[in-house]
C-alpha cells in the first residue's frame, strides 16, 4: 500500500507538461447524387482542439510501479507505452442544400482522458452509419447523444518490452431521439480479460462486446418500474486477436470468434424484474473472423481485408450474415493526395422476426452490397485545397447526407462533390 500511495503521490507531483493541438477547415462546393439529380450547394466546417500531454516513459505512468531490474506493476493504469493523457473537444457541421431541400448533419463532442482512463460525450445531429455497423438504422432527423467511459487494466506487469495485462473495461450509453421525442436507447459494453503486449505485436484473449439497442420503453399500470419495449441484441466475442506489425510497416491483424445476433424481440419488465417470454427470443450464432493484411510505407498506406460480416437490417426485424472484403489505398505526393476504399460482400438472410414488417426479405434471401469511394486533392497556397470525390454504393441503408430517403429496398446510390477547402493546422 505504501508503494501505491508513493506512485500516486510522485505523478501527482510531476509538472503538467501538454502541447496544444488546434485544426479547422471551412469548405464550399456542389454535389450531386442519384437522390438529387438537379444538384446540391455544400457547405462544410469541422473545428477541434485539444491539450494533449508529452509522452512519457511507462514506467513513469501513472499508479505503476518500477522495478530495479526494469519490471513494473500497473494497477488501473494504462499498459500501453504510447498512451497520453489529453482534453479534447470538436465540432463538425454539413450542410447540404437544393432548390426544394435543406439538411443540416451536425456532431459535436468533448473528451478527457488520464492514466488510462477515459470519459467523454458526443452529440449527433442526423448521425451518419456505415456499412460496418450492427444495426443498419437511419440517422434521418435523429439526436443520438453519446456517453462514453474507459477505464485501463485492472493490472498489468512486465516490462517496457513485453507485458502481461487483464481486466480492461468500456462503456457507451446512447439516447435517442425524434423531434424531441424519446425513440430508443442503445448500450454498449465490453471487456477484454488478457493482453499480452511486445514492441511489436498485440495478443488479446476473450475480447467480448455486448450491444443492446432497446426502444422507447411504454410504462405498464403507471408503475415506472414495470415497462414493455422492443429489443435487440447482438453479442460478439473475439477469442484470440492479433495485431503485428514490424519495423518495414507491414502490419497484420487476425481475429477469431463467435457472434450471436437477436433482432426485434419483446422485452417486458415488472416491478424492476425482467418477465422471461413465453418462448425464447429467436437468434443467429455465426462465426465471426477477420484477416487484414496492411503496408504503411512513408506517405503511403495499402490495405487488403475480408472475413465474416453480421448485421441487423435496418428494420431491425432480421439478421443477416455473410463475407465481406475491403481494400484501401491513401497517397500522398507534394501537393497531391489520392484516397481511395472499396467494401463488398454477400449477405444471406439467417433469422426474421416475428415481429418483421409485412413484405421484408424471407430468410435464404442472398444480397450483394458493397460501397466505393475516391477521393482526390490538391494543395494550393494559403492553405487552400480542391477537392474532388465520387462514391458508388448498393445496399438497403439509408444515409442522411442523401436528399431522398433510402426505402429499404436494395438500391443502387451514386454521386460527386467538388469543393474548395481552408485548413488551418
Amino acid at each position: 500500500m505504501k508503494l501505491v500511495l508513493a506512485a500516486v503521490l510522485a505523478t501527482a507531483s510531476a509538472p503538467a507538461l501538454a502541447d496544444t493541438e488546434l485544426s479547422a477547415q471551412l469548405a464550399a462546393g456542389a454535389a450531386t447524387d442519384t437522390s438529387a439529380p438537379t444538384g446540391e450547394a455544400t457547405a462544410s466546417g469541422v473545428l477541434s482542439a485539444g491539450l494533449v500531454g508529452r509522452p512519457a516513459q511507462l514506467a513513469r505512468h501513472c499508479l505503476v510501479i518500477p522495478g530495479d531490474d526494469g519490471s513494473m506493476l500497473g494497477l488501473w493504469s494504462s499498459d500501453d507505452p504510447n498512451d497520453r493523457d489529453a482534453l479534447r473537444a470538436d465540432v463538425s457541421a454539413l450542410r447540404i442544400q437544393t432548390a426544394a431541400t435543406d439538411s443540416l448533419v451536425l456532431t459535436a463532442g468533448a473528451s478527457a482522458r488520464g492514466c488510462g482512463w477515459e470519459l467523454g460525450v458526443h452529440v449527433s445531429d442526423q448521425p451518419v452509419g456505415s456499412l460496418r455497423d450492427t444495426y443498419w438504422r437511419s440517422g434521418r432527423g435523429i439526436v443520438a447523444t453519446d456517453v462514453h467511459f474507459e477505464m485501463p487494466a485492472e493490472l498489468f506487469v512486465g516490462s517496457v518490452h513485453s507485458r502481461f495485462s487483464m481486466g480492461s473495461v468500456g462503456f457507451d450509453y446512447t439516447s435517442r431521439s425524434h423531434l424531441g421525442v424519446d425513440v430508443g436507447d442503445d448500450v454498449d459494453g465490453w471487456v477484454r480479460f488478457l493482453r499480452w503486449a511486445t514492441e511489436h505485436a498485440i495478443v488479446d484473449v476473450f475480447d467480448i462486446r455486448f450491444t443492446e439497442f432497446d426502444g422507447p420503453e411504454h410504462e405498464l399500470a403507471g408503475d415506472p418500474w414495470s415497462f414493455t419495449q422492443l429489443q435487440a441484441i447482438d453479442v460478439a466475442a473475439d477469442i484470440v486477436a492479433v495485431d503485428w506489425r514490424d519495423a518495414s510497416g507491414y502490419q497484420l491483424t487476425l481475429r477469431g470468434g463467435i457472434e450471436n445476433l437477436s433482432p426485434t424481440a419483446v422485452y417486458t419488465q415488472e416491478g424492476g424484474a425482467a418477465v422471461p417470454p413465453a418462448q425464447p427470443n429467436p437468434s443467429v450464432i455465426a462465426p465471426r473472423y477477420w484477416a487484414e493484411l496492411a503496408q504503411h510505407r512513408g506517405e503511403r498506406t495499402l490495405a487488403f481485408g475480408a472475413g465474416s460480416w453480421a448485421r441487423l437490417d435496418p428494420t431491425g426485424g432480421a439478421a443477416d450474415v455473410g463475407e465481406l472484403a475491403i481494400a484501401r489505398a491513401d497517397w500522398k505526393h507534394g501537393r497531391y493526395e489520392l484516397h481511395a476504399d472499396l467494401q463488398g460482400g454477400r449477405l444471406r438472410r439467417a433469422l426474421v422476426s416475428s415481429l418483421a414488417q409485412p413484405g421484408l426479405a424471407p430468410a435464404g434471401t442472398a444480397m450483394v452490397m458493397g460501397r466505393g469511394t475516391v477521393e482526390a486533392d490538391v494543395r494550393l497556397p494559403h492553405g487552400l485545397v480542391v477537392a474532388g470525390s465520387s462514391w458508388l454504393e448498393r445496399s438497403d441503408r439509408d444515409d442522411p447526407r442523401w436528399i431522398v430517403p433510402a426505402d429499404g429496398e436494395l438500391a443502387t446510390h451514386a454521386g460527386a462533390d467538388l469543393d474548395m477547402r481552408w485548413k488551418l493546422h
